[in-house]
């Protein structure tokens, strides 16, 4: 008997789970935006049961158990995919948002696709562990996962970035450590950094995994980790580690802001619309923008901690909120308005 079960908001707030008994093949359609995890099985049957998403995008886990058609992923925003003894025939190609994929004890057969993580996938925990007839080699794509077990397979060859690491606990596997291994040293994008409330990050390639003991923690592996400095201590500071002989400069560019002023007839200035910003604190190597009107403010000088700037377009509001910002911070405030005055003009 063939049997299609519907799954709508009204029947299932966040999570479907279906189980079918018997040999009863089974289509389950699900047909709602507020389910965000599925998961599907068969108990004492052997036909499988077909699923069908309407809205794919919304679905952030999937369980797949024993005779369960897996379904295509690439329409999904998956962090989870767990396939429970499901045997799948492959392994698909994964998301970027995928955080966490299972797939031991399958029973997985044939080569790890050269472009399963074609995506770059580098929140990925991927265990493919007790697949003894899953084999091949392992690229350096592999290198920037969050972790990797690969214990009781037949895969051979794995990239030397993951044995230079493997003290990180990253890494689980059954092959024996080989002889000669080539760990190449860190590349950094820059050696001088820029601190957000102390918080920096440093950009490179091999850089591994994070270290507690050397306040480095991964953001993206081997390619980004963050740190954290004092900026009561200094705006401006150097940074060593044990990790490696490089010394970073790490500059604070977080502001105060004081207030502003506008002119919004600035005679000397070609009529344009002119702000001061005045600031209690301010990196001198790293300045703000600023907008008014969403139009851009260009900076004409900076001094005693203020910056100058002109608005090239006009407005008819003079109340629009003055927009202060970096890519980490932003700040708007009303402007004192200000009466023309004949200033000097900045070239």
């Amino acid at each position: 008997m063939n049997k299609t079960i519907l799954f709508t908001s009204l029947s299932s707030n966040k999570r479907t789970v279906y189980g079918m008994r018997g040999d009863n093949n089974a289509t389950v359609k699900v047909n709602s935006k507020s389910i965000t995890q599925y998961k599907a099985y068969v108990i004492n049957g052997t036909t499988p049961i077909q699923s069908i998403f309407t809205y794919p995008q919304s679905i952030n886990s999937i369980e797949i158990a024993p005779n369960t058609i897996v379904p295509t992923i690439d329409a999904f925003n998956l962090t989870n995919l767990i396939f429970n003894n499901n045997n799948p025939s492959e392994i698909p190609i994964l998301p970027s948002t995928v955080k966490y994929v299972n797939t031991e004890i399958n029973s997985l057969e044939g080569t790890v696709p050269i472009d399963l993580l074609v995506n770059n996938p580098f929140n990925l925990r991927l265990d493919l562990s007790n697949n003894i007839g899953l084999n091949g080699n392992l690229s350096n794509d592999f290198c920037y996962i969050q972790s990797l077990n690969i214990v009781n397979t037949s895969i051979t060859a794995i990239p030397d970035c993951l044995w230079c690491f493997q003290s990180s606990g990253i890494f689980n596997t059954t092959l024996e450590h080989p002889e000669t291994v080539l760990c190449k040293p860190p590349t950094f994008d820059s050696l001088n950094l820029v601190s957000y409330q102390g918080r920096f990050i440093i950009n490179g390639d091999l850089l591994g995994y994070g270290d507690i003991d050397q306040g480095l923690s991964v953001i993206r592996p081997n390619k980004q980790l963050y740190g954290q400095m004092d900026p009561s201590q200094g705006r401006k500071q150097t940074k060593k580690y044990s990790l490696w002989p490089e010394t970073f400069t790490i500059e604070e560019i977080s502001f105060v802001l004081d207030n502003a002023t506008l002119n919004p007839l600035d005679k000397v200035h070609d009529n344009l619309i002119t702000i001061t910003a005045y600031f209690k604190i301010i990196s001198n190597t790293y300045l703000p923008n600023i907008s008014f009107g969403m139009n851009p403010c260009t900076i004409r000088s900076f001094l005693n901690n203020s910056i100058f700037c002109t608005v090239d377009s006009s407005t008819n509001n003079n109340l629009h909120p003055v927009q202060i910002f970096t890519q980490f911070q932003n700040n708007s405030l009303i402007a004192n308005i200000l009466p023309n005055s004949k200033k000097k003009k900045i070239a």
